[in-house]
């Protein structure tokens, strides 16, 4: 098979029994349209899902693909080929913990090793939203797999959802499964930095920030602690976090604030000094910008 031919050609699947293990749940026309107007689960809702072990001979073509396809590998090796309009066709291998995120729109055919055949969760889906998950789990467009590697919260996410076929064709079984598909791709991402982060001790660099919680800390000494120069420091730690290491250092700080201010009488003064702000009123401003009132509003707020 190959992924030049027309689009206007059908799907091609392979014609191979499911083991008595295998899974294959696919969401009835009237469900998905009621799931597609619910508005529990309008927003990301499974059209279909399963569980295929040392899926022998399984492959699939598809030259138009309508909605968004999870692979998830616990097992064995497979074959992807994928081509977004006129581009070349790109081949990769799939093994055992990639994470594989098939947009819509983007031709593809896979099919299982045949000497090592996979064994692969699956999801199709669908929903105003489901885009957006999509391009949160994969900000660069060419990029469709990850190796995320064998974690047992994702493998033990999937198990939950395959297990809701049980409950056959039921429309709060499957506002469930909407909704527990969310926390899948939620905890990818989740999953991802801490991937990232592996040639990277940011617990290391969070450590020092909390130690000096009380002082002050230059980007010399962070930069520093992970032998990378300041440029390269800021630049990962960005990266992981979302927020430069001074930033997050004053959240960090700010959120100390929230704690002695719900905790303690002391004054903001005293609290100011405490977090290595000398100006009680420059610590104050910074406190209304980080946490959107100044902080004795935010006193009064949490004693009610």
């Amino acid at each position: 098979m190959v992924l030049s031919k027309s689009t206007t050609e059908p799907e091609l699947t392979s014609d191979w029994p499911l083991s008595h293990k295998a899974v294959r749940y696919i969401t009835p026309d009237s469900l998905t349209r009621q799931l597609s107007l619910h508005p529990l689960s309008q927003h990301c809702y499974p059209l279909g899902f399963g569980y295929y072990p040392q899926a022998k001979s399984h492959q699939m073509e598809r030259h138009q693909h309508v909605d968004h396809l999870l692979i998830y590998c616990i097992a064995g090796e497979g074959e992807l080929q994928t081509q977004q309009h006129q581009a070349a066709v790109s081949a990769t291998t799939i093994t055992v913990g990639d994470f594989v995120v098939l947009p819509r729109g983007l031709s593809h055919q896979y099919q299982a090793c045949k000497t090592n055949p996979w064994s692969i969760y699956w999801v199709h889906f669908d929903g105003v939203l489901s885009d957006t998950y999509v391009q949160h789990l994969l900000p660069e467009p060419s990029t469709i797999k990850l190796s995320l590697g064998l974690h047992p919260e994702l493998v033990a996410g999937f198990d939950t959802l395959v297990s809701l076929h049980q409950a056959a064709y039921q429309l709060n079984p499957l506002i469930y499964a909407a909704n527990h598909l969310t926390q899948l791709l939620s905890l990818v991402a989740v999953i991802k930095p801490q991937l990232q982060a592996e040639h990277f001790d940011l617990q290391k660099v969070l450590s020092n920030m909390q130690k000096n919680i009380h002082g002050q800390l230059k980007l010399e000494q962070l930069a520093a602690s992970v032998n990378l120069s300041k440029y390269h420091f800021c630049k990962r730690f960005k990266a992981l976090t979302g927020h430069s290491p001074i930033q997050h250092f004053i959240h960090l700080k700010m959120q100390r604030a929230c704690y002695l201010l719900d905790l303690t009488d002391q004054p903001i003064s005293a609290v100011s000094h405490s977090l290595g702000y000398e100006d009680a009123y420059y610590f104050s401003r910074l406190f209304k910008r980080v946490i959107g009132i100044p902080p004795r509003e935010y006193r009064k707020l949490k004693r009610g």
